[in-house]
């Protein structure tokens, strides 16, 4: 019904649809004749009337006019459909306001241009102005536009409401033919009543009674309508007779079925026994037939019929047992027994379908509901077993083949019972089902099917999970138990960690997967079914992630143990792990520790293909600060590296989780921290390989793989070595190969300690003695050519650096060791920092050789990139020698340093040891000569450097010069008479040369000679050349007359205490400071920083300082002083 517009209804004001029993218009005109007080009409008053015409105590008061009596009932008052004008009129006009405000609002942005701005070009005002105007235009239009739409829509409101004036009568009109079309449909449905009503009483008629007949037979007890055969019946037979008659019977059958009749072969097996024939069908029926003549052709006639299936419908009497004598019989004698067995063949099978059919129905209402879909297709019943869930479907089909063909049935061309399974919508081959044809059972039956559907699915997971390594090596075990009959018997077994166990079955009515481990998983697990995938990959996928969060749960018991941290997964992004890892990978966790470093996390995969271990590398991204230039880190990483560590955890952890937990940090601290050093070595391209499996992962047991890198000091980049190297040429003291290997974690630090293992190429003796008392970093296990050094480092933090670092210095040390000849040298102890050797029989003949580095300042974090594109060597080292306080070979100590820091190291250091062994006799004997007896007895010595000296003996201004010099392939002293260029001849200096010449230069002695000028003198016997010269001078200052034009006080000789070497320059000056003796060092020749003290004994050789207030010291030279 269209809707109708009412003009007249407004707010909370309308009028109310008239009802059956409300006053019409009638009843308006009479109530406007009663007074004010009257009452109205209630829902108790009756149609029609009005309760105003009677008085409060039932009397009329009023008679009511007659016309009023026999009003019909009201028409129903349509108001569906029914809104108020006003609304519309409201809507419209908001409507209209909406979309003015809007325009206005839009044409406002529009913004034009100046028109009457000032501008340099009158074209381009005349431009603008005509712009302005086409945009005036265009607004103008657009809400002319919708001002002419507006006003289309209000004429079209102004027509419906002239129009809804005349409502209330198009009301009227439409409650009347509403009125008018209930009456025809109530006409047409009586019409149809009658005429099914008609229809049904056909049924229902019955023939009229035969009085006439029934009279008679009541009456007569006789009908004379039916004919008298006139039939005698025989006489009773005796037992004797039957039996004869029997016996006679059962000859004839046997006879018929031997000679003339066609035996099929169903009916094989049978017996002739009482007269009558039992033929026998396995699992389906036996009947018994027998013959009513003589004749061979005449038929068998049906006697009785059995069903041997359980359960089985009664045909013994009743109305089926007499339709099944008059089929069977036609059939006997219309085909014979072969017409017959198909008759009752199919009669069985088509039984046995029903009640199998009868039982699924049951079994469907039943402990089944919701589990079976049953459907009876002709003679072939569909079982859907497992109707709910989701996935492709299962059933069984039972139906009768043909038996066409020979392989199908056991009687050739004989239908049978036959199964057809669809598994997974896929038919499958139906052998191992029990489908017992003799007792039949339909529970049994998709128990049997459901058994083996279970079997399969469970069979096929464990041959997948066999696949895996876990299961397929027997790390972790896994069991199948399986039935053909049971589903409750059917379950797979495993292993998900060594102390978690699962077992899992498939429920038989709903073909759900029921999961129980041992212990439970504290998290829930997902049950949604995922169509996209087959019931097999969905078992086995639930497995992985159930074995995958016992595997979580296990590692998350680990770590909180060991105190770890999980790594927030907004530090890192998770698609990068993702990616990182396998594809097959179920779950992951990533932890770290608090004492490795920032940059190395430790994670834990499960998936199918295993467990494993991964080390992550990460680099934390940082943004530049605006002040330092330093970079400010915001707690986020990236990728850098991922590291897979073992496939065999946990299983391969067993024992209490205390003894796991610490094996678990013992084997990640350290993979962390091989795994560090191994991405060094390889930067620096040192890595040589790894020991095991060669791979850097963890063995069954967790143990740390160690690996090896090759070391040699000239192959590393210069921003690695220490300068200068040794000599090149020579064989290395170290070999190549050195093996890295984590020991532990320190207790305390929580630092991880790293050994380094090398051999030296070449034995030194007693080195594991000699270096007894070197740093614990470094130590020499006895009786071999192995050497350990000892690294601790947060986990994570390379020791590279340190170790190339360590490795140089100890290379430095034994290249210095191997240079000292054993026959005038004698290791007393080695270390890193330290020679210490003894080169004479004498106890002060003692030599420390120092190794100072000057190593440079390198960041932490350093990258290989920046060490491989640097310069500048790593260290350079820097050699002091020192020697017992005693030692004569102290005055020479700063030479010797020098001569030490050569450009060739080994040169270097050979010369130094040739000159030790060269000058200890020369000042030996120098220190014998100051031991003179006499009181005016005195020597100044200058050391030029460790090869040159000269000696001078006051008053005489004569100086001796001696020094090294190789002659023939040996080492000689040569001694020289260098006068004074402004020196006068006096007698005394005549007779001291003529004593000279004749006894020095023109002479010969015990390991010396005279070379007219001077005197050369063998390295070992230059102490008596010395000796030779100072009884000469000593002759000649005897017979001298004492003076003190020397400026000194002469000390008496004699053996005094030694004062110690801080002796003040201040006492230094007072006592022994020369300065007519005084000379200026030789070039190159390089200051000690020591300050020994002036005063020398008899016993010791002193180095005098020159002080530091008289000019003439910066211009004049160290003196020696030897009284």
């Amino acid at each position: 019904m269209p809707g109708i517009i009412m003009d007249d209804v407004r707010s909370g004001i309308g009028r109310a649809p008239l009802e059956n029993g409300t006053q019409t218009y009638h009843d308006r005109m009479l109530d406007a004749s009663l007074p004010e007080n009257a009452e109205t009409n209630s829902h108790l008053r009756k149609n029609g009337v009005n309760e105003t015409a009677f008085s409060d105590y039932g009397n009329p008061s009023t008679a009511m006019p007659s016309t009023l009596a026999p009003l019909p009932p009201e028409l129903v008052h349509i108001s569906e459909g029914f809104f108020p004008f006003a609304q519309l009129i409201n809507r419209a006009v908001q409507q209209c306001w909406n979309d003015l405000t809007e325009l206005i609002t839009e044409l406002a942005d529009v913004k034009l241009a100046s028109v009457n701005g000032t501008s340099p070009s009158a074209q381009l005002n005349t431009a603008m102005n005509g712009k302005a105007r086409s945009e005036n235009a265009q607004k103008r239009l657009r809400l002319l536009e919708m001002l002419q739409m507006r006003r289309a829509e209000f004429i079209k409101l102004l027509v419906l409401s002239q129009w809804g004036r005349r409502a209330t009568d198009v009301s009227k009109l439409i409650d009347l033919q509403a009125f008018i079309r209930m009456r025809y449909d109530m006409y047409n449905g009586a019409t149809l009543y009658v005429g099914e009503m008609k229809r049904d009483l056909i049924r229902a008629q019955m023939g009229n009674p035969d009085l006439r007949t029934a009279f008679e037979v009541i009456t007569t007890g006789r009908l004379g309508s039916m004919q008298h055969l006139g039939f005698i019946s025989p006489g009773k037979l005796t037992s004797q007779k039957m039996l004869k008659t029997i016996r006679s019977i059962d000859k004839l059958i046997k006879s018929r079925l031997i000679l003339h009749d066609s035996v099929p072969l169903a009916f094989a097996n049978y017996t002739v026994r009482n007269g009558r024939v039992t033929f026998v069908v396995q699992a389906e029926f036996e009947i018994d037939l027998s013959i009513a003549h003589e004749d061979p052709r005449s038929q068998f006639f049906f006697v009785d019929l059995r069903f041997l299936f359980q359960p089985a419908p009664s045909v013994t009497d009743g109305r089926l047992f007499d339709e099944l004598d008059h089929r069977v019989n036609t059939a006997l004698m219309d085909r014979g027994l072969p017409g017959c067995f198909v008759l009752l063949h199919n009669l069985a099978l088509t039984n046995k379908i029903t009640i199998l059919f009868k039982q699924a129905i049951q079994l469907a209402r039943g402990q089944w509901i919701n589990s079976l879909r049953v459907e009876l297709l002709r003679r072939t019943l569909v079982v859907q077993y497992w109707a709910n869930k989701p996935g492709p479907k299962s059933w069984v089909e039972i139906g009768i083949n043909s038996g066409f063909r020979v392989q199908d049935s056991m009687i050739p061309n004989t239908s049978f019972l036959s199964l057809r399974w669809v598994r997974d919508n896929k038919e499958v081959d139906a052998q191992g089902i029990n489908f017992d044809l003799q007792n039949l059972s339909m529970e049994s039956l998709l128990r049997s099917v459901i058994s083996l559907h279970i079997s399969h699915t469970l069979r096929s997971a464990y041959a997948k999970l066999c696949e895996t390594r876990l299961y397929g090596d027997g790390t972790l075990h896994i069991g199948l138990q399986m039935s053909s009959i049971e589903p409750a018997d059917c379950c797979l077994e495993m292993q998900l960690t060594m102390g978690r166990r699962l077992k899992m079955t498939l429920e038989s009515f709903t073909g759900a997967a029921v999961y129980q481990t041992v212990p439970l998983l504290l998290n829930r697990q997902d049950t949604e079914y995922n169509m996209d995938r087959s019931p097999l990959e969905e078992v086995t996928s639930r497995i992985y992630r159930l074995r995958s969060a016992a595997v979580m749960e296990e590692f998350d018991a680990h770590i909180k143990c060991l105190g770890w941290k999980t790594v927030n997964p907004r530090g890192v992004r998770t698609e990068d792990l993702r990616r990182a890892f396998p594809p097959r990978v179920i779950r992951f966790m990533v932890v770290r520790c608090v004492d490795w470093r920032r940059d190395w996390v430790a994670a834990q995969t499960s998936g199918p293909d295993g467990d494993n271990l991964w080390a992550i590398h990460l680099r934390e991204i940082g943004d530049v600060a605006k002040h330092d230039g330093q970079p400010r880190y915001t707690g986020h990483f990236a990728l850098q590296s991922v590291y897979m560590l073992t496939d065999r955890f946990p299983a391969a952890i067993q024992g209490s989780i205390r003894s796991s937990t610490a094996r678990l940090e013992y084997s990640l601290s350290g993979m962390i921290c091989i795994l560090a050093n191994a991405r060094y070595l390889s930067a620096l391209g040192l890595l040589q390989q790894v020991s095991g499996s060669g791979k850097l992962v963890l063995d069954d047991l967790l143990g740390v793989p160690s690996l090896s890198f090759r070391f040699r000091s000239r192959s590393l980049p210069v921003g690695l070595q220490i300068a200068p190297l040794p000599a090149d040429g020579k064989a290395p003291c170290i070999k190549e190969t050195i093996l890295l290997s984590f020991k532990g974690i320190d207790p305390r630090s929580r630092y991880v300690t790293v050994i380094a293992r090398g051999q030296l190429a070449s034995p030194i003796k007693n080195i594991s003695h000699l270096a007894a008392k070197m740093e614990p970093l470094v130590a020499f296990p006895p009786k071999s050519r192995e050497f350990v050094m000892l690294f601790s480092a947060p986990a994570g933090e390379p020791i590279i650096l340190p170790l190339l670092y360590r490795l140089q210095k100890l290379e430095h040390v034994l290249f210095m060791a191997q240079l000292l000849d054993p026959k005038d040298f004698r290791l007393q102890s080695i270390s890193l920092s330290r020679l210490r050797f003894i080169y004479s029989t004498e106890e002060y003949s003692r030599g420390d050789i120092k190794f100072n580095y000057r190593k440079r300042t390198l960041k932490s974090d350093i990258e290989c990139s920046e060490l491989l594109s640097t310069t500048t060597p790593l260290s350079s080292l820097r050699m002091s020698i020192d020697f017992h306080p005693r030692n004569p070979q102290r005055l020479i100590k700063d030479s010797l340093t020098a001569a030490l820091n050569g450009p060739t190291l080994g040169t270097s250091f050979s010369n130094v040891m040739a000159l030790l062994t060269a000058t200890l006799p020369l000042l030996r004997s120098l220190k014998d000569i100051s031991t003179g007896e006499l009181f005016k007895s005195r020597v100044l010595v200058t050391p030029r450097s460790a090869k040159v000296y000269y000696l001078r003996y006051p008053p005489y201004r004569n100086r001796f010069q001696i020094g090294l010099s190789h002659r023939r392939g040996r080492m000689v002293w040569i001694l020289r008479d260098v006068p004074a260029a402004s020196a006068r001849v006096s007698q005394a200096r005549e007779t001291l040369g003529s004593d000279l010449r004749q006894n020095i230069y023109s002479s010969k002695g015990d390991g010396w000679v005279g070379l007219e000028t001077g005197a050369i003198a063998d390295a070992e016997k230059v102490g008596n050349l010395l000796l030779a010269l100072d009884g000469i001078m000593k002759r000649h200052l005897v017979t001298l007359p004492s003076s003190g034009s020397a400026g000194h006080r002469m000390r008496p000789a004699g053996g005094t205490e030694i004062r110690p070497p801080r002796t003040t320059t201040n006492e230094s000056q007072k006592d022994h400071f020369d300065p007519k003796a005084a000379r200026v060092n030789s070039p190159g020749q390089e200051r000690s920083t020591e300050k020994p003290s002036m005063g020398l004994r008899t016993t010791d050789i002193h180095r005098s300082n020159i002080p530091p207030k008289s000019p003439a010291t910066n211009k004049k030279p160290e003196v020696i002083m030897i009284d």
